[in-house]
């Protein structure tokens, strides 16, 4: 019995290098979003002082005509809709200035009317009329020469003696009869010094 060999044979393939490296796929096109800020106004020294100075008048100029029971009205234009307001903190709120340094000045009043509202819920004209003359004057003494950290331990200090001479002179009220006695007297003063000057109490 005779054996018969067979014998296949392969074309030789090159063995791959260790380790394997895989075809790398396509690069993907990659979306950039850019996101840019508005742009910000640095200001410092006498142009930043007036610029301050100026808008904290403009927003006060156009509150202070509200002030006291002859105040006039302002007309503010909301939504195309115009409306007739004599409320300090309203009119405050609604004014924007296009400048930026004279927009900080005006949101300073904003800032103090409406922690005046919060606090008592009236009083925001008187507030920013009193705040424009502290704040100018502030300015002016800086502008001078003077140190601001001093000025402002001195309007402290002042604030500080101001309020305990108010509640010397103040009247505590609790009920209604003391409002009504109060106001009894505080209408024959009124009518006594009109009597006295000649013409009516300046009531604005």
């Amino acid at each position: 019995m005779s054996l018969t060999t067979v014998s296949f044979s392969y074309p030789a393939k090159p063995l791959p290098k260790w380790p394997c490296t895989l075809p790398k796929p396509p690069p993907r096109a990659r979306c950039r979003f850019v996101v840019r800020a508005d742009v910000k106004v640095i200001s410092s020294g006498e142009a930043c002082r007036r610029g301050l100075a100026a808008g904290i008048d403009k927003l006060a100029d156009a509150v202070a005509v509200t002030l006291g029971p002859k105040g006039r009205n302002v007309v503010i234009d909301q939504d195309d809709v115009p409306k007739v307001i004599n409320d300090g903190i309203t009119i405050a709120k609604a004014i924007e200035l296009p400048n930026a340094v004279e927009h900080a000045g005006a949101m300073l009043l904003q800032e103090i009317a409406s922690k005046t509202n919060s606090s008592v819920g009236d009083g925001t004209t008187t507030a920013i009329i009193l705040a424009r003359e502290i704040i100018n004057l502030g300015l002016l003494a800086v502008a001078t020469g003077a140190n601001p950290v001093a000025l402002r331990k001195g309007i402290d200090k002042a604030v500080h003696e101001l309020i305990g001479i108010l509640k010397t002179k103040c009247i505590p009220v609790s009920t209604k009869e003391d409002i009504k006695g109060n106001f009894v007297t505080w209408e024959a003063y009124i009518t006594s010094t009109e009597i006295r000057n000649n013409k009516p109490y300046p009531l604005d």
